[in-house]
């Protein structure tokens, strides 16, 4: 079922992406993005011959930007951006060895902030504003 852009965690990526190291990847519709920075590790540990280690992006067929980070002994780690297709910022969130770790924000299209909280160990904790509204999850 297609849900909008500003659905949680989907965005839509139609098209190819290029990888920076020269590897092509085809994504089809709306996978939620841990999938597809796990996939895009995949991708460049065959592509490259090793686990992926130092930063990458990912690039709409357009050539618009769509995933900035880092992967660290083949793990994500550290800050990733996501970008919609016109250029704005969709979410901004923090990994430490593959797991979702610390600050999280994602934006509506016309840039004002739809969501914004924490993550430890992939789940959300403490203060969230969700939607315009505040949730309580357990402490982080």
């Amino acid at each position: 079922m297609d849900q909008p852009v500003d659905g949680p965690k989907t965005v839509d990526i139609s098209g190819y992406l290029r990888v920076i190291r020269g590897v092509k990847l085809v994504l089809l519709r709306r996978y939620s993005m841990t999938w597809i920075l796990s996939l895009i590790g995949v991708v460049l540990v065959v592509g490259c011959g090793g686990p992926p280690d130092g930063p990458f992006e990912t690039y709409y067929e357009g050539g618009q930007l769509v995933i900035r980070g880092t992967y660290k002994d083949g793990e994500i780690d550290g800050p990733v951006e996501i970008y919609l297709d016109n250029g704005r910022l969709w979410e901004k969130t923090t990994y430490k060895d593959g797991v979702q770790e610390g600050p999280f924000e994602s934006y509506h299209e016309n840039g004002e902030v739809r969501d914004q909280g924490t993550y430890k160990d992939n789940e959300k904790c403490g203060e969230w504003l969700e939607w315009g509204e505040t949730t309580t999850y357990d402490p982080c």
